[in-house]
């Protein structure tokens, strides 16, 4: 079964708080993956614990620039409208959730996630060597900003599409920056995303690269008495 994006949802907070909710995206069906990406600007990050059902993806944290970002996943099932996640560090959060059609249930990732930290501008994405014909390579990155850019990262040269940014943008502030990619032509060898700044000065980001493997069609079998 060939993957297939399905959708997005983003919310990004303008002020400080300790609990972010985001909406699940629309046209989700039981089945599908969902990604849950968080990033923060606060004096410190901790790992938060998820909603019940969530799983950790992979988590992205450090002093460098205050800033971290936390991965979760989930095969939706009875959805409800949103997720909540409170007893956060005070600070300002971006969210980002997407889905994605197709992915395998019970072994979502191709490869081991391959990451990076920087802690004077955004995090070049690492090359990923997925396994299995037809996995999609997907980037996630958090960044914090210090200007108010709503499109901190101009686009990617070589990344399918780039599904979306999440920013806060409060001027002469840290801001946390979330931006998702992926890449459906994988065929075979390392693949690395290329990413353009467009604006905003970058302090810090972290970044995780992974690849989602394609589920195995269920074959049919007919039996003849």
């Amino acid at each position: 079964m060939a993957i297939s994006y399905v959708n997005s949802a983003i919310f990004a907070t303008t002020s400080v708080t300790t609990s972010v909710t985001c909406n699940v995206p629309a046209s989700v069906q039981n089945g599908d993956l969902l990604l849950w990406s968080m990033g923060g600007a606060a004096s410190s990050i901790a790992l938060p614990s998820p909603p019940a059902g969530w799983a950790l993806w992979n988590a992205n944290l450090s002093a460098v620039g205050a800033t971290g970002a936390v991965f979760w996943y989930r095969v939706a099932c009875s959805e409800p409208s949103s997720y909540t996640v409170s007893g956060l560090t005070s600070g300002r959060y971006a969210t980002f959730m997407s889905a994605y059609r197709g992915v395998d249930q019970t072994t979502p990732k191709d490869a081991t996630n391959t990451t990076a930290t920087n802690g004077a501008n955004f995090a070049t994405p690492p090359a990923i060597t997925p396994v299995t014909v037809g996995a999609w390579p997907v980037m996630l990155e958090a960044a914090q900003i210090t200007s108010a850019a709503a499109a901190p990262v101009g686009g990617s040269t070589n990344a399918t599409a780039l599904v979306g940014q999440a920013t806060s943008t409060v001027a002469s502030v840290a801001n946390p920056a979330l931006i998702e990619g992926y890449y459906s032509g994988w065929a075979s060898g390392a693949f690395t995303f290329n990413l353009s700044k467009s604006a905003g000065s970058f302090s810090a980001g972290h970044v995780v690269v992974s690849a989602l493997k394609p589920a195995v069609a269920r074959a049919n079998f007919l039996m003849f008495a």
